[in-house]
């Protein structure tokens, strides 16, 4: 769509069009247009990963080692893994 230049995208949208580059920008809009999208923020994914690999390492009784390895506290360690193990009868000390 050659006839769509930058100066026709609502200021708001100038970088996210920048970055995909206009033509995957108006793809997107087809797709997407008209409706509200939240986009996670970069935090939110790496914590979700984290927390699977937290929730994999755990073998019962390394809580510290897994505290100190992602720089949380055991506190945290804990609460994650009682969260993934919400079903289960599995004693988090």
């Amino acid at each position: 769509m050659d006839y769509i230049k930058f100066e026709d995208i609502p200021e708001e949208f100038v970088g996210v069009a920048t970055f995909m580059g206009i033509d995957k920008f108006i793809e997107f809009c087809n797709e997407y247009g008209g409706i509200a999208i939240y986009f996670p923020s970069k935090k939110t994914l790496l914590r979700n990963g984290r927390n699977r690999e937290i929730i994999k390492r755990y073998n019962g009784k390394n809580i510290k080692d897994l505290a100190r390895a992602f720089e949380i506290s055991e506190v945290q360690v804990r609460n994650i893994i009682k969260d993934s193990l919400s079903f289960n009868d599995v004693s988090v000390n």
